[in-house]
């Protein structure tokens, strides 16, 4: 640490073993010879900036009353408020979030939408309004999109 200060103790973050496991090189080179077996096969030879990717997290919050403002937290409890990001390959071209909560909340960032749910979760019909949503604000042309799953 003293001969290269530009290093950093961190703490790491929780990573569950089923995840942990799917994460080494067989399973991530599969994943990338996949990609390029299916590129091909749908002739999608186009330019990195139509290669989409697309994931949903969903994050627990809990709410403080007295400060009338929420908080990201590990707990069990709280609200679950999903949330769709959606960028291209190049980084040129990112989709402004696409947020799902149980109940109305302000301040989310510019250009955002958000849908409500009853538990807060991405469901058929958010989805599919999601992609209207990306198809209006993607690059012109025919575009890959990838979207992450369990």
């Amino acid at each position: 640490m003293l001969r290269h200060p530009e290093l950093s103790m961190r703490t790491p973050e929780s990573l569950s073993y089923g995840r942990l496991m799917r994460f080494n090189k067989e399973t991530v080179g599969r994943y990338f010879e996949l990609l390029q077996e299916t590129i091909v096969k749908m002739k999608l030879s186009g330019p990195p900036q139509l290669i989409y990717n697309v994931d949903a997290t969903g994050i627990q919050l809990s709410y403080e009353r007295k400060q009338k403002a929420y908080a990201a937290t590990n707990a069990e409890r709280g609200e679950t408020v999903s949330a769709l990001a959606c960028v291209n390959a190049t980084g040129t071209n990112w989709i402004p979030p696409f947020v799902i909560f149980k109940e109305y909340v302000d301040g989310l960032p510019p250009g955002s939408v958000f849908a409500m749910t009853e538990k807060g979760y991405m469901q058929t019909k958010e989805f599919c309004n999601w992609l209207h949503y990306f198809n209006n604000r993607r690059l012109p042309g025919n575009v890959f999109l990838i979207l992450a799953g369990q």
